[in-house]
């Protein structure tokens, strides 16, 4: 009787056993290898939704806040300007830039008609004279991101294909502004925010 005993317990313990190679248990080989390979996706993906985007956007933003006080979209090469015053020489400043999705700004270009007084004062690129301004050409400068503050006094615009923005009215005046190439997030541009 006690062999008996003994043989029901093992069958009853071997039955358990089966039960849990044949599927009938919470973690199954193939359950822990489906869970393994979702979250590596899951990982993956947010890796990837976290990566730059394929769009740009110029932004200038007031560098205090952080606040994006104004966007256009942008493309790669793509070249803008701006235009002021000088308040000292009080004569005025070009200088244009191309946008790049690693590099963010970078200057291609600077035309002003003195040099001093914190104008550029050597020579980059090519200078010539003409026109009656100094003109810096081919100096393709990274400058990543421009830091400006722009006074009312004098008349300071940005300009990119059609669109211009008055830097020396509000709520761009007297603010320490950035002005610099954005990429949003994947999953930024995928849901359009």
């Amino acid at each position: 009787m006690k062999r008996n005993d003994m043989n029901s317990r093992l069958a009853h313990r071997q039955e358990g056993e089966r039960g849990l190679r044949s599927g009938n248990a919470l973690f199954t080989p193939l359950r822990i290898t489906a869970v393994i390979a979702l979250l590596t996706a899951a990982v993956l993906t947010a890796r990837w939704g976290m990566q730059p985007g394929s769009s740009c956007m110029l932004e200038i933003v007031k560098a205090s806040t952080g606040e994006v006080l104004w966007q256009t979209s942008i493309q790669e090469g793509e070249k803008l300007y701006y235009r002021y015053i000088h308040s000292v020489e009080l004569s005025p400043v070009i200088e244009y830039f191309t946008a790049d999705q690693a590099l963010g700004l970078v200057a291609v270009e600077s035309r002003t008609r003195s040099f001093g007084a914190g104008l550029p004062y050597t020579s980059k690129g090519d200078t010539e004279l003409a026109g009656g301004y100094y003109t810096m050409k081919n100096l393709y400068e990274p400058v990543g991101e421009l830091h400006m503050q722009p006074s009312y006094l004098h008349p300071f615009t940005l300009h990119i294909r059609e669109k211009s923005v008055r830097l020396h009215e509000p709520p761009y005046a007297r603010t320490h502004l950035i002005l610099r190439i954005n990429s949003p997030a994947r999953w930024k541009e995928l849901l359009g925010i």
